[in-house]
């Protein structure tokens, strides 16, 4: 090296030695006390992000600063603008009426700037200083924070801070329930202890050191806490748990709150709060579910042996099984049966029980069935009057008519029946066909309109589990006429302007004809002026010679009793002339066969016979007359012909 080279190396060595001094020498002439000056007008710093890069001059921030608790800059301001760049290093101008002229060496101030234009930097990365020159600092312990003040005003007057826009963010994660993680919605047994647990992640960049309590609460307070200290940048500590004892039933919510007294400042602390929600659940309920057809009548559920059964189960957490029994047969897993019967009937009886996945297992349930196939039984009564003959009913429809009802000694047969629950019936009527099905109530009439002649009677009954009776049938007859009686009149008789004439040998006799109808049960009469009616038996009759009224009428077997006719007689005496003259032919016949004279003897018979006609007609047109006109008389008068009678005898 030449002498040169030596020489300007005794000079730079000089002059760096110069720099080192006054370099150290310079903060000894800067010891007494920090005072801001009127013309204060700079806060000046560098900003870093977590990874201890400095953020380029054109990154976009929002900064405020805090001096004896008040707020100076933004956010007193509506509009946050970014703030500019001098120097290499962001600053940011006071507003004129904010600045202040009693800083002291000591006083506590804060700057707190939000990154959020910066993309996904944190929000409101906060610094705290003490306003004394060289202080080391900082908001996470790992940059230089300062305040630097040159006499001289003006521009020199200002102060420096070097600040960390951090990711810095805490959060409840992997929450379980009883080791389960939670997933709405989730439920616990009746009574059981639970373990709600959490883990706290740090999703921020740097390191969390600072103490934060994480809390179990729900609205009747804090349940449980526990502190967790370091929490490295993208990682999680725990879990944390905390037991909660439920109890019967219910819903509930419950907070997990990470940083609880807010230790840590954050970039979001709206996202330290999880809430979840748990159904306490008493264990499985099983029911009986009965498809159709069924019937409760009260507490006894009837069914028939065709009726399948379901049993349903509530209340359940995640899943459950159900065993059944049968009588005395089982246990079988529903899940695999699925709907069953029971046949046979009568009484039976159902066990089941369900057990879930919470440990819920359910008291052993019983309930009573009956199974009823058998139909309602129901008799046709048919009461008094009526008549029967060969199996056929004959009854009245008119007062009084005859009551049929519809019968049942119980609702339903057998005695464990679930019970009737209608009855209908329907009549053919022969002029009008069958009527329509109608419901019968136990107590009504059947009607069977008022028509003589032939019914069928149909009817059937049902129970509540639509059992239906074999239709059944009854066949009966409707008279309400009764049978017409008549008088028949024997010889001799001579009628004579509708009057008939007879003698005291005339008999006369009764009969009825009931068309059709039940029959006839009887024929009465009364002869004049008798009050009482005879029953006749067989023919009669006069022991008096005059004019006679018979009466008659005729009842049947449903007791129709006709209206009582009347027929008026006349009853002369006895003639015995008609005989004598018979017994002088059978004297002169006699003497002929004696003597031999037979002409003369058959001359004499037809003559006696002509005689005897003409006297028997004279005489009984005489005894006519005079009955009508003077009463009875004794005997006929002797005529013309009679004493040819006799002259010829």
């Amino acid at each position: 090296m030449n002498w040169q080279s030596e020489e300007m190396v005794k000079k730079v060595g000089a002059m760096l030695v110069v720099f080192a001094v006054f370099s150290f020498a310079v903060p000894l002439f800067f010891t007494e006390t920090v005072r801001a000056a009127d013309d204060d007008q700079y806060i000046w710093g560098m900003i870093f992000d977590s990874d201890g890069l400095l953020l380029s001059y054109d990154t976009n921030f929002r900064v405020w600063v805090q001096h004896n608790a008040t707020w100076k800059g933004f956010p007193s301001n509506t509009t946050w603008d970014p703030v500019g760049t001098m120097g290499g290093f962001y600053s940011y101008t006071l507003p004129w009426d904010q600045r202040e002229t009693n800083w002291t060496d000591g006083d506590l101030y804060r700057i707190q700037v939000d990154c959020t234009p910066s993309g996904d930097l944190a929000q409101n990365a906060t610094s705290n200083g003490t306003g004394s020159a060289g202080d080391p600092v900082s908001p996470r312990g790992s940059y230089n924070n300062e305040m630097n003040w040159v006499s001289g005003g003006g521009f020199n007057n200002s102060q420096q801070w070097d600040v960390v826009c951090s990711s810095v963010d805490l959060i409840p994660t992997d929450i379980r329930i009883n080791g389960v993680p939670y997933f709405p919605p989730m439920a616990v047994a009746s009574f059981s202890t639970a373990t709600i647990s959490s883990n706290i992640a740090n999703v921020g960049r740097p390191l969390i050191s600072e103490p934060n309590t994480i809390v179990l609460g729900n609205a009747s307070g804090v349940i449980g806490q526990d502190t967790a200290s370091t929490i490295d940048a993208g990682s999680s500590v725990g879990p944390f748990n905390f037991s909660w004892t439920a109890p019967s039933a219910g819903h509930f919510f419950f907070n997990i709150t990470v940083d609880y007294y807010d230790n840590v400042t954050e970039t979001n602390e709206i996202n330290n709060r999880v809430t979840i929600e748990l159904d306490v659940l008493p264990g499985p309920i099983t029911s009986l579910l009965p498809r159709d057809p069924y019937h409760y009548k009260g507490p006894d559920l009837y069914i028939k042996s065709t009726t399948p059964l379901g049993l349903v189960i509530s209340h359940v957490a995640d899943w459950a099984h159900v065993l059944y029994y049968v009588d005395s047969l089982g246990p079988w897993n529903y899940s695999e049966t699925g709907q069953f019967t029971i046949a046979g009937e009568g009484v039976h009886y159902i066990n089941f029980s369900s057990f879930d996945s919470l440990g819920n297992l359910e008291d052993m349930n019983v309930r009573q069935v009956i199974v009823d196939d058998s139909p309602p039984i129901a008799t046709l009564s048919v009461t008094e009057p009526k008549y029967v003959s060969g199996g056929i009913a004959w009854i009245k429809s008119l007062d009084p008519a005859t009551p049929i009802y519809i019968e049942w000694i119980r609702d339903d047969e057998p005695e464990l029946a679930v019970g009737r629950e209608r009855t209908s019936y329907r009549v053919f009527q022969l002029v009008f066909d069958w009527g329509p099905w109608t419901d019968y109530s136990q107590g009504d009439l059947v009607g069977l309109g008022t028509t003589d002649g032939l019914r069928f009677i149909e009817w059937y009954s049902v129970d509540f589990l639509g059992n239906a009776e074999i239709t059944n049938n009854r066949t009966v007859y409707v008279d309400d006429t009764a049978p017409q009686a008549q008088v028949h009149i024997g010889e001799p008789r001579l009628d004579r302007d509708g009057i008939p004439y007879v003698e005291l040998e005339t008999e006369f006799e009764l009969s009825a004809d009931d068309r059709g109808g039940c029959g006839v049960e009887v024929i009465e009469y009364r002869l004049d002026d008798e009050t009482d009616w005879r029953t006749y038996t067989g023919p009669f009759r006069f022991d008096s010679v005059g004019g006679h009224t018979i009466y008659y009428r005729s009842t049947d077997n449903l007791n129709n009793t006709g209206e009582p006719q009347s027929l008026g007689i006349v009853v002369y005496g006895s003639n015995y002339k008609p005989w004598i003259a018979v017994i002088f032919m059978i004297i002169v016949m006699m003497i002929g066969a004696v003597v031999g004279y037979k002409r003369p003897l058959l001359m004499a018979r037809k003559k006696i016979r002509e005689v005897e006609e003409t006297l028997l007609e004279k005489e009984k047109e005489m005894e006519m007359e005079e009955v009508v006109g003077d009463g009875i008389a004794e005997s006929p008068p002797e005529t013309e012909e009679s004493e040819r009678v006799k002259e010829v005898v």
